[in-house]
């Protein structure tokens, strides 16, 4: 767009200009004025004119609203055949609340000062204030949109890249020490020997680091008694209850089991109705729904000695158990992770392992330092093979 001209009005006329903080910047384009109040000195709203005047310069005309570019973004990536179930439907979530408050606006029409008047209106227009969680969630999928619109040659630039991201305020995960994990696999056995769905995914859950929606979606014949193994093959969505692909390729992965889960699982089935997951709803034999164990487990999990667990943190007692006995990779694959980085999320520290660890290299330590005819250092063995000459 075109700038015929730019001018620094000074607000504060009782100050000198040397002296005075506050300005309006004007910029005269094909469209009309536009300005900004600066706070600064004339210094630094000289530098800021500079850059007002190139905004407007670099701006791609595009009278089309983000409500209909978003819904034709969001439509394309469903169309791809490329996003799960659950995506799709995130997609839509976001893309109908954005347009809440910036559906009208033309997409050359939003700045980074837009994006952020934006942001706070959906954080406290509502009838409570959001999460910084779910607004990091909304700002995340403004920023896919806009940085398609910009790749595409829509508008000039990625407003959002100059936006600092809402904060996540989503409680950290927290771990089952390995005696809490024992007395909670004690509770519960008995529920999954009597024949309880939900007792049985939890069992899964903790001896085998079984995400929620793959314990649900496990079929009776993945779980091999033969070999004691798991066979991971799918997993449940949880907003449709429907079973399809793991959450990623490198989650389809084979599990030896504990013995204790096998007796679990060998005990389970035997009071299984036959329905065509393992982990059913006892009425019917129909699969379970994850808000169904939710909410059994909420009920429960005090008298079981896990109050302020949830369901999905008995995964994170299992990874973080298992990461003290196998390496990193053996890891990745035991998690189903494409990558060992989920690894600083889903691994606890352990101040117990922390001990042991001390208390078996002082062990080591006497051990080496009691050992009669230690090596020879390095010096005397150089003096032995210049004496052999």
């Amino acid at each position: 767009m075109k700038v015929t001209g730019s001018t620094i009005q000074q607000l504060d006329k009782s100050k000198p200009r040397n002296r005075c903080r506050d300005w309006r910047i004007w910029a005269t384009t094909e469209e009309g004025r536009k300005s900004e109040r600066f706070h600064g000195t004339y210094t630094q709203a000289q530098g800021r004119q500079k850059a007002f005047v190139a905004e407007f310069e670099e701006l791609v005309p595009n009278a089309e609203t983000f409500g209909a570019y978003a819904e034709s973004w969001r439509l394309w990536r469903e169309k791809s055949g490329n996003l799960d179930e659950q995506t799709v439907g995130n997609d839509k979530r976001n893309v109908s609340v954005l347009s809440r408050v910036l559906g009208d606006k033309r997409m050359d029409a939003i700045t980074p000062e837009a994006v952020k008047s934006a942001l706070l209106e959906l954080k406290t227009g509502g009838e409570r204030e959001l999460s910084g969680t779910y607004m990091n969630n909304l700002f995340t999928a403004l920023n896919n949109i806009m940085r398609t619109a910009a790749d595409d040659g829509r508008i000039a630039s990625n407003p959002c890249e100059k936006v600092k991201p809402p904060k996540t305020d989503t409680k950290e995960r927290k771990a089952l020490t390995a005696s809490q994990m024992d007395g909670l696999w004690d509770a519960m056995l008995p529920h999954a020997e009597s024949g309880d769905g939900r007792a049985m995914a939890m069992l899964l859950m903790l001896d085998a680091g079984l995400r929620p929606q793959e314990a649900l979606a496990l079929k009776p014949e993945e779980v091999d008694y033969g070999r004691k193994a798991l066979h991971v093959r799918s997993a449940m969505k949880e907003r449709s209850g429907n079973i399809g692909k793991t959450k990623r390729p490198s989650s389809v992965r084979d599990l030896p089991m504990t013995d204790r889960l096998a007796d679990a699982c060998a005990a389970y089935s035997r009071m299984r109705v036959g329905g065509k997951c393992f982990c059913e709803n006892t009425r019917g034999g129909s699969p379970l729904r994850m808000q169904n164990v939710r909410r059994w487990w909420d009920a429960n999990r005090d008298a079981f000695g896990a109050p302020g667990f949830v369901p999905y943190e008995l995964r994170h007692s299992n990874l973080t158990k298992m990461a003290r006995f196998m390496s990193v990779f053996d890891l990745q694959a035991w998690a189903g992770w494409s990558s060992i980085e989920p690894a600083k999320v889903y691994v606890h520290r352990d101040q117990s392992s922390l001990e042991a660890a001390v208390a078996r290299s002082q062990l080591s330590a006497t051990v080496l330092g009691a050992v009669p005819n230690a090596p020879k250092t390095h010096h005397n063995e150089k003096q032995a093979r210049a004496s052999s000459f």
